[in-house]
């Protein structure tokens, strides 16, 4: 569920930042982002874990896909903070958020002093997510090091960038 959870956000961030209010009608997006978001969230949990476990044995880690998956779903705990946020800036801002119109809050200063806070909130939540899953990384795997944790997360997001690349230049995005 944790994983789910976390993709969800996931989608929301992706789905502002993508403007994909701008092909979709409100209700049909917030639901594309609930379920596409959850499913993605359980496939990154078990791709990514496959990865982390991957590199993480170059390094002599020893954690099991089961430990994995646990470490990366325990470390989604803050993005539970961040669906409430996500929330009441939808509730705050409306279908805007989602379309290529937030350039208007230079007009609106009243909606960029409430947004803000909220917005720095989803930064500092994902970042401590990072941190935690860096550092849960480094527990399974039996690492001494926190800084061989976050290596371990960096070169699987590595690889992963080596896989999805080709991908993405054949497919013409």
């Amino acid at each position: 569920m944790l994983a789910g959870v976390a993709g969800i956000v996931r989608a929301l961030d992706r789905a502002a930042a993508m403007h994909f209010g701008l092909q979709f009608t409100s209700g049909a997006l917030l639901v594309l982002i609930a379920v596409a978001g959850f499913i993605g969230g359980l496939i990154s949990l078990w791709g990514f874990s496959l990865l982390v476990r991957w590199t993480g044995n170059w390094l002599g880690g020893k954690a099991t896909v089961e430990q994995l998956h646990a470490a990366y779903a325990w470390s989604s705990v803050p993005c539970l903070v961040q669906l409430p946020v996500w929330g009441m800036l939808i509730g705050f801002i409306g279908p805007r958020l989602f379309r290529n119109e937030l350039t208007t809050l230079a007009q609106e200063p009243e909606l960029a002093a409430q947004i803000f806070p909220l917005t720095l909130l989803t930064v500092i939540l994902g970042l401590w997510s990072f941190v935690l899953y860096c550092h849960a990384i480094t527990e399974v795997q039996g690492y001494q090091s926190s800084w061989k944790g976050l290596l371990n997360v960096v070169l699987a997001a590595s690889l992963f960038l080596v896989i999805l690349f080709p991908l993405a230049v054949i497919s013409g995005r």
